[in-house]
C-alpha cells in the first residue's frame, strides 16, 4: 500500500469516528440521565479512538518527502481543529453547560419529535454510509477490472506483434525455399547440359577414331 493510500485510510477512519462522535454529541442533550451517561461513555471512547487515529497519522507522515509532508500536515491541522471543536463541545456537555429542557408535556412532545427526526437522520446517515461504502468498493473493483483489461490489451498487442513476426519469418522462409528450388532446378539443368555435352564429345571422339 502506498503512502497516499495509507494516509487516506487513516483519514477515512478518523472521519468515521468523528461522524459517530458528532451524532452522540447531538443526542446527549436529548437523553435522560442513564442514557446520557451511556452516550457520554461512548463519546469518550470515540474521543480516545480519534486521538489514537491522529497520532497514527502524525507518525505516518514523519517519513514523507517535503512537499507531501507539507500537504499532509495541513490536512492534519484541519482534522485537529475539527476534533478540538468536538472536544470542547463534549466538555461543555459533560460539565452540564447544555441542559435539556424541562420534562413538561410540551417539551416532552418536542423532545419526542426531535428524537424522531434524529432517528431519521441517523438512518439516512447510515444509508448514505452504506451507499458510500458500496460506491468505494465498486470504484476499487472497477479500478482492478480496468487494470486487468489493460493487462489483457497489452497481452493481445504482444500476441498480435508475435503473429506479425511469425508471418514475416514464414514469408522469408517461403522466399528462401523458392530460391533454393529454382537453384536446384538450375543446377539439374546445367548438370544435364554438361552430361549431354560430354556424351557428344565422347561420341565425336569415337566416330573420329573408328569411322574416319
Amino acid at each position: 500500500m502506498s503512502d497516499n493510500d495509507t494516509f487516506k485510510a487513516f483519514e477515512e477512519e478518523f472521519g468515521s469516528i468523528t461522524s459517530s462522535l458528532a451524532r452522540k454529541l447531538s443526542s446527549i442533550p436529548l437523553q435522560q440521565d442513564q442514557d446520557k451517561e451511556t452516550l457520554i461513555s461512548e463519546a469518550e471512547a470515540d474521543i480516545a479512538d480519534a486521538n489514537n487515529c491522529l497520532n497514527n497519522i502524525e507518525m505516518e507522515i514523519r517519513h514523507y518527502q517535503y512537499a507531501q509532508k507539507t500537504k499532509a500536515n495541513n490536512t492534519l491541522r484541519d482534522l485537529r481543529s475539527k476534533f478540538d471543536q468536538q472536544k470542547q463541545e463534549f466538555d461543555s456537555l459533560k460539565k452540564g453547560r447544555k441542559t435539556p429542557k424541562s420534562d413538561d408535556p410540551k417539551h416532552r412532545d418536542q423532545r419526542n419529535r426531535l428524537l424522531g427526526v434524529k432517528k431519521h437522520v441517523d438512518d439516512t446517515t447510515l444509508s448514505l454510509d452504506n451507499t458510500t461504502r458500496t460506491l468505494q468498493e465498486t470504484a476499487v473493483t472497477g479500478a482492478a477490472t480496468s487494470v486487468q483489461l489493460q493487462e489483457q490489451r497489452e497481452v493481445f498487442i504482444r500476441s498480435r506483434q508475435n503473429l506479425r513476426d511469425t508471418d514475416d519469418v514464414l514469408a522469408r522462409s517461403r522466399k528462401l525455399l523458392i530460391r533454393m528450388r529454382r537453384r536446384l532446378v538450375t543446377n539439374k539443368l546445367i548438370s544435364f547440359i554438361i552430361i549431354m555435352v560430354e556424351l557428344g564429345i565422347i561420341a565425336l571422339i569415337v566416330w573420329l577414331k573408328y569411322y574416319k
